[in-house]
């Protein structure tokens, strides 16, 4: 890592943060933690108990198949959801 100038991600805040997208440690400071819409619409498709398609979450939430992947991979980085390469759901509590 030190020698190639390597970031450690441990987080969906670290890869938000990378992407400039979020500046995860100012949010925390301010006690801010507001999803992203996109976040939202990802969420609201998913379900808890039937795994759905990247095809059926893309279809509930009006977005494209690759905005869907991305949102799913934070979402797992978070632990908020599960998924697979064929799709996700929400994560199970308890």
């Amino acid at each position: 890592m030190r020698e190639f100038d390597a970031t450690c991600v441990t987080s969906a805040s670290d890869v938000r943060e990378l992407i400039g997208e979020w500046d995860a440690r100012e949010a925390g400071r301010r006690g801010e933690d507001r999803p992203r819409p996109e976040t939202i619409r990802v969420l609201d498709g998913l379900g808890t108990r039937a795994w759905r398609t990247l095809d059926d979450i893309a279809r509930r939430c009006g977005m494209s198949l690759s905005e869907v992947q991305a949102e799913l991979g934070l979402l797992e980085l978070d632990g908020r959801i599960e998924s697979s390469l064929e799709g996700g759901r929400l994560g199970r509590t308890g």
